[in-house]
């Protein structure tokens, strides 16, 4: 019985939270159209689901209702959410290129291309 209840909790709980992503990428999707021409990289739905204050609203109790207001604050908050976003993909990048560049030298040494420092 109680095997029954926890999984049809959890199965209620599975639902609220993707109507939640629902109703959240919508109002993300509102935000890119009404920023529509924009010339930087913006994130995909996916990218936007994992911003901190998006997961903290997601994540909120069952019993608490997902308001206007929350859908409001994100839209207030979208454009230093998306600037940060895009500095965490930047460093990403470069963090990635910097490791690429110290394998090619690897490599370049050992095939004694390039000399010991």
């Amino acid at each position: 019985m109680e095997d029954r209840k926890a999984k049809r909790l959890e199965s209620e709980r599975t639902k609220l939270i993707s109507a939640r992503k629902i109703a959240a990428i919508n109002v993300f999707r509102q935000y890119k159209i009404s920023s529509l021409p924009f010339t930087a990289v913006m994130p995909e739905p996916l990218d936007f689901l994992e911003f901190p204050e998006v997961k903290a609203i997601l994540n909120q109790p069952s019993g608490n209702e997902l308001s206007q207001e929350d859908l409001e604050h994100l839209v207030t908050r979208l454009p230093a959410m998306i600037h940060d976003w895009r500095a965490k993909i930047n460093q990403q990048l470069v963090d990635h290129l910097e490791q690429e560049k110290k394998a090619y030298d690897c490599i370049e040494m050992f095939l004694g291309r390039l000399p010991v420092l």
